[in-house]
């Protein structure tokens, strides 16, 4: 008979942890961060994955962050001030002096906030900052830890001469909340920010014309994936978009009772941010 391995005893490191519990519980925190932040770089999309056309010759890498300080710790501090202005003003028109493009935003923040419900954002501390860029864009990302519920990522970018928040990627903004868009399938066209990852196999269906992609749709902050299809020849422009599993893509969307799936309309847009 091969004996069951003791047991430890329920009263060993009680009120002790052992160092090589306490070098896990550090090593599993270090990789959260960084997770956070490769997503919210994956999702900045321009950032690390846009295909970047070749910039014309003598323009300067810099010209899109013309004016800004050359000091990283005042670029940080002039960020922190500006996600700060927005965090605790109460008014939306406040808010959204805060935010890339204002003018055409506020109405998105007004939909978001006031027919949708959806809470503000809370800040109980912040992380330092990092820089990510490209030839041609450039944004500062922080980690925030909220009063309750789980850490998310904010970007900033400079923009005329301060930084201005990527709100649209920061809450992930669809003109419908996902369950809506998903149980209603009301047939409407919906504008949706969301991943889009092959399906492992060709999705079969009868009611599908040759030519037709399947394609698995998911939300950031949602659990419950859905197919969505594209037909021909659209499908031949939106396949080379999807590089890889759960590419950010912003895509208009609507559910196609024929097809018992969520049809793509037009071409997706690559990336979350405009």
């Amino acid at each position: 008979m091969v004996s069951e391995p003791a047991s430890p005893e329920p009263e060993s490191g009680y009120g002790s942890p052992r160092k090589a519990d306490v070098t896990t519980i550090l090593i599993a925190c270090a990789i959260g961060l960084a997770a956070i932040l490769g997503v919210w770089m994956l999702i900045l999309g321009g950032i690390l994955i846009d295909p970047e056309p070749a910039p014309e010759p003598g323009a300067s890498s810099s010209e899109s962050v013309a004016g800004r300080p050359d000091d990283p710790d005042q670029c940080r501090r002039l960020a922190i001030e500006v996600w700060t202005r927005y965090v605790e003003a109460t008014d939306m028109e406040d808010k959204a002096r805060e935010v890339k493009d204002p003018d055409r935003v506020l109405p998105l923040m007004q939909d978001y906030y006031e027919r949708r419900s959806h809470p503000f954002l809370s800040m109980a501390d912040v992380s330092a900052g990092e820089i990510a860029a490209s030839a041609v864009r450039e944004a500062l990302i922080f980690v925030v830890e909220p009063f309750s519920g789980p850490e998310y990522a904010v970007a900033l970018e400079w923009i005329d001469g301060r930084y201005r928040i990527d709100w649209e990627s920061l809450v992930a903004y669809g003109t419908a909340d996902w369950y809506e868009l998903t149980e209603g399938k009301t047939g409407d066209i919906e504008r949706m920010r969301v991943f889009l990852s092959p399906l492992k196999e060709r999705w079969q269906n009868p009611a599908m014309a040759p030519g037709a992609v399947g394609y698995l749709m998911e939300h950031r902050d949602y659990p419950d994936p859905v197919v969505a299809v594209s037909l021909a020849p659209e499908s031949e422009r939106v396949d080379p978009r999807v590089t890889g599993p759960r590419t950010p893509l912003r895509v208009a969307v609507r559910w196609d009772a024929e097809l018992e799936a969520f049809r793509i309309i037009g071409i997706p847009e690559v990336g979350w941010s405009d």
